[in-house]
């Protein structure tokens, strides 16, 4: 039987496990030689490069793009009547009359 998994690994890695001559061990690409390859070809001026201050920027604006739509799908189940478990308090803080 035959791992499934085999496809994820490069092209001509053995594990060390596999290999019975210690000499063999030198000639096996290791997978983070490979790994660090593959990272030298990537094109990085096509993106933005991310700073604290972006990624603190983005993190905020996305948090409160989530409670708004939060907010406004709260706001159309009451619209419909389908909104359940709302407390007495609740529907006064959401509209008093």
């Amino acid at each position: 039987m035959t791992c499934h998994y085999r496809h994820c690994l490069p092209p001509g890695f053995v594990f060390k496990k596999k290999i019975k001559n210690l000499d063999q061990i030198e000639d096996v690409i290791e997978l983070e030689e490979i790994l660090e390859e593959q990272k030298r070809k990537l094109d990085f001026s096509k993106g933005t490069p991310i700073t604290l201050e972006l990624f603190t920027a983005w993190k905020k604006k996305k948090t409160e793009q989530r409670a708004k739509e939060k907010e406004e799908k709260k706001k159309m189940e009451i619209k419909k009547g389908t909104l359940k478990g709302m407390s007495g308090r609740a529907l006064f803080d959401y509209d008093a009359t």
